[in-house]
């Protein structure tokens, strides 16, 4: 009988609004584990307000521009003595006389050779001139001579350059602000295909060796000796003595 009561007074124990879960003893096995393990205190949960920033404070700002600035027009270059021109007297006097003579003849140097050219001549090099093509027109600004029929302008024999060590005397060049001289690149010839017997001493091999070169052909198109009035308007300095 003493049990029966203690069931029944432990069945009348009611649930109070003072505590938010039922006792333990009254919950299943799994229910008391989830109940220790957390804590039974529970906040509402906070819906996430809308930003009252504006929608462009939450856009990336813009990237600064790394484009260089587009450069301002340069003049031309100067010339690539970078000397101011020196006209004497002697050359100031001569020099209407030999740009109003006409034709004109020039000595041009390629790669240290000299070349008697005037305008209309065609020149096959002995060589073959890597990178030009065919219609390309080069200027050759290197010459130690100018002249027509009565009148000669010729640069100085002090030495100047020394290509191999050996040769001496070189001449001066003239300065390439005095005159132009302009060649086309007409084509690409080709020699005939030679064939050379190559031996050794006290051996009996011979080696056959096969070569075909290449040469360049340019063609005059300008011989032109600057004025005085020309030079003052191209030339940056000038100096008259």
């Amino acid at each position: 009988m003493r049990t029966h009561s203690i069931l029944r007074a432990a069945l009348d124990i009611r649930w109070t609004p003072s505590s938010q879960f039922p006792p333990t003893f009254l919950l299943p096995w799994r229910a008391q584990l989830h109940q220790s393990a957390h804590s039974t205190q529970f906040q509402p949960e906070i819906p996430p307000q809308p930003s009252q920033q504006p929608l462009q404070s939450s856009l990336p700002s813009p990237i600064p521009s790394t484009r260089p600035a587009p450069a301002s027009p340069s003049k031309s270059p100067p010339s690539s003595t970078g000397k101011p021109l020196v006209l004497s007297k002697s050359l100031q006097q001569l020099l209407p006389h030999l740009t109003a003579q006409k034709p004109h003849y020039i000595t041009a140097h390629i790669h240290r050779f000299p070349y008697l050219l005037t305008q209309g001549d065609t020149l096959r090099l002995p060589f073959h001139m890597h990178g030009v093509s065919p219609g390309d027109v080069l200027r050759l600004n290197r010459a130690s001579l100018l002249g027509s029929r009565d009148y000669t302008l010729k640069a100085g024999t002090t030495s100047t350059e020394n290509y191999d060590g050996k040769r001496t005397g070189e001449p001066n060049y003239l300065d390439e602000r005095l005159f132009e001289c302009r060649a086309r690149v007409m084509a690409v010839d080709s020699g005939p295909m030679v064939e050379k017997i190559k031996t050794k001493r006290r051996q009996r091999k011979e080696k056959h060796v096969r070569s075909k070169h290449r040469y360049t052909v340019l063609r005059v198109m300008e011989v032109k000796v600057k004025g005085l009035e020309e030079l003052e308007r191209g030339a940056e300095q000038l100096i008259l003595q």
